[in-house]
């Protein structure tokens, strides 16, 4: 790295120990002649500071995050440049954690991020257990304490956190969190000197990006060549207005979103990406936001990757060396891709994006990922894909990681436990219009379904029978969706009037109804998903709720082998309690749609 002159002062004799020990580590790399780039975290300009790390280090880059109280522009804008700083150090501003999170992902990976910050000692630990995904494997993540500065000592519970975890992997008595032990697993070497914490970096960290913040970072760090936005929608608030009758208003009101608060929705591009099954995106070391199925919770998760923290995680493959698959695709991979609920109520919500899709790009083609079925997605997603306009001839599946030329992404309309745009009621109906050309009408429809399940699955309510008599009587036909085609399917829950049944993705069907309808449905008390719910918004249902009494002491997995753990309990329906409530629901319902 050029510099104009040596910096005015001199690094204390600590310092310059903690500075040597990274150097020599460095030089007794793979690659001993490349000059490493390096990261400084500092609370104030302290550009001598600064200059006598990277002249230590031989950086060829220097960047500079500075810590401040107020910044203008939004986080990954372009560095500003030093008067006090040497050759081709920049610097940029964050004001708080998820702005430093930005600031590192337009950057890239560093050999060494030195971390000056004068924090709390329990905020020097959470940095580096955070941050440390930034550097990449082989290189440092050095903590400077704050005696080696002039200041308080303040990196002795860095030092702690990081031996207990390292100590319970060797085999030390104690539990460690899941982060705990990813942090552990990626410190090759932790070495405490007079002048601060030295850790060494054992395998890669990709970052975690979200919706809003990827085109600014990607911008930032690619220029026009990352791709571009083909359409940003605002976010937005709409009333919800679903509950009708329930048993449990208060718990109505706590579990269920009382505004449809639908974010910026984008249906972004990308150039060059590597896609790997079960929903993982990757650009470099970043982790693009469609790999994330709930991409607006606290913290994105992907069960195909490995997580170390809330801001890093890394695929479980290799998407460095993936080959090179020919054109223009439209993503509509699954993290769980054969469950039929996942596809409803995570693929379909992108369909949206196809038409915009096939404008900007002609043969542009669906890639998605298949166990089923010789290497082609399952015979009910076809179905659907064809009732959409897709033939199966423009679906790609893959079974390994691919890099592509261009792949086209969109937000989902619909996040469970979030919101649910009001534009997915389209999509719905133009699937339930290419499904019902497939299908006849029925000489006599029913127009009052209760749709049960198969007995010892999750959720079961034990005293089903009685349920189902008691609708049995008001003129439901009983049905299980899986002894009938998803083409049936759609027939009869086009024709119903009122669809009751226990919550569960084969309610999911109300999306096919040909009108706003009334849907009755039965869930235990713990259960948190909300997709009908969030579908009845979108549609204009009115849904009434009834919670059952949770089965606490019961079975542990059901038939298939899944655990039950506390939202998939067995319940059942409290007829003496709620038996009346439910009569006079359903005999409102027939003044409202008349007997059938």
């Amino acid at each position: 790295m050029a510099s104009s002159s040596m910096p005015a002062g001199k690094p204390s004799v600590e310092l310059e120990e903690v500075l040597q020990h990274v150097l020599q580590g460095l030089g007794g790399g793979e690659d001993t002649k490349a000059a490493p780039r390096v990261a400084v975290l500092v609370d104030r300009p302290q550009p001598h500071l600064s200059n006598c790390i990277a002249l230590a280090l031989g950086a060829r880059e220097l960047i500079v995050y500075t810590m401040q109280e107020k910044q203008d522009g939004r986080p990954g804008a372009e560095p500003t440049a030093s008067s006090g700083l040497i050759g081709l150090a920049r610097v940029v501003p964050f004001t708080n954690q998820i702005d430093l999170h930005q600031a590192l992902a337009t950057h890239g990976r560093f050999d060494v991020l030195v971390d000056a910050l004068t924090h709390s000692p329990s905020m020097r630990a959470l940095a580096a257990q955070l941050f440390i995904g930034i550097v990449r494997d082989g290189g440092y993540y050095v903590a400077i304490d704050g005696a080696a500065l002039g200041e308080s000592s303040n990196t002795a519970e860095l030092v702690t956190r990081a031996s207990r975890s390292l100590a319970v992997l060797h085999g030390a008595k104690g539990a460690l969190s899941g982060d705990e032990r990813a942090y552990g697993e990626q410190v090759a070497a932790l070495t405490v000197l007079d002048g601060g914490v030295v850790l060494r970096k054992r395998g890669d960290g990709f970052v975690k990006l979200r919706y809003a913040e990827t085109p600014p970072i990607l911008s930032a760090r690619y220029g026009e060549s990352w791709g571009r936005p083909l359409e940003i929608l605002p976010a937005r608030v709409t009333p919800l207005e679903v509950i009708g009758v329930t048993n449990n208003r208060g718990l109505c009101a706590k579990r269920l979103p009382r505004e449809n608060r639908i974010p910026e929705t984008s249906v972004l591009e990308y150039r060059d990406v590597c896609i790997a099954p079960r929903q993982v995106l990757v650009k470099d070391h970043l982790l693009l936001p469609n790999t994330f199925r709930l991409a607006t919770t606290k913290r994105l998760v992907n069960t195909a990757l490995k997580e170390l923290n809330h801001y890093y995680a890394a695929p479980t493959v290799n998407t460095e060396s993936a080959p090179r698959l020919g054109g223009t695709f439209f993503h509509l991979d699954l993290e769980y891709n054969r469950h039929f609920g996942h596809f409803m109520t995570e693929a379909v919500p992108r369909l949206y994006a196809w038409e915009l899709a096939q404008a900007t790009h002609p043969d542009i083609r669906i890639l998605t990922n298949s166990r089923a079925d010789r290497s082609r997605p399952p015979a009910y997603q076809r179905i659907l894909l064809e009732a959409y306009g897709i033939d199966d001839d423009q679906v790609e599946v893959i079974t390994s990681p691919v890099t592509v030329d261009a792949l086209v992404c969109a937000m989902p309309l619909m996040q469970n436990g979030r919101f649910a745009d009001p534009r997915l009621a389209r999509t719905c109906h133009r699937l339930r219009d290419g499904l019902l050309e497939r299908s006849e009408p029925n000489a006599k429809p029913h127009r009052r379904l209760f749709i049960s399940r198969k007995p010892d699955m999750w959720r079961e309510c034990l005293n089903r029978d009685e349920l189902e008599e008691r609708f049995t009587r008001r003129g439901f036909t009983i049905i299980r969706p899986e002894g009938h085609s998803i083409v049936e399917q759609a027939r009869m829950f086009y024709e119903a009037d009122v669809v009751a049944g226990y919550i569960g993705s084969a309610l999911y069907n109300i999306m096919f109804a040909r009108r706003p309808i009334d849907v009755i449905g039965f869930i235990n008390q713990s259960y948190l998903a909300t997709n009908e719910y969030l579908i009845c918004s979108a549609l204009g249902h009115r849904l009434h709720l009834f919670y059952g009494d949770e089965i606490t002491d019961g079975r542990e997995k059901d038939c298939e082998g899944r655990d039950l753990g506390v939202t998939n309990r067995d319940y059942v329906f409290n007829v003496e309690r709620d038996g009346d409530q439910l009569d006079e629901l359903l005999e409102s319902l027939d003044e409202t749609w008349g007997e059938s």
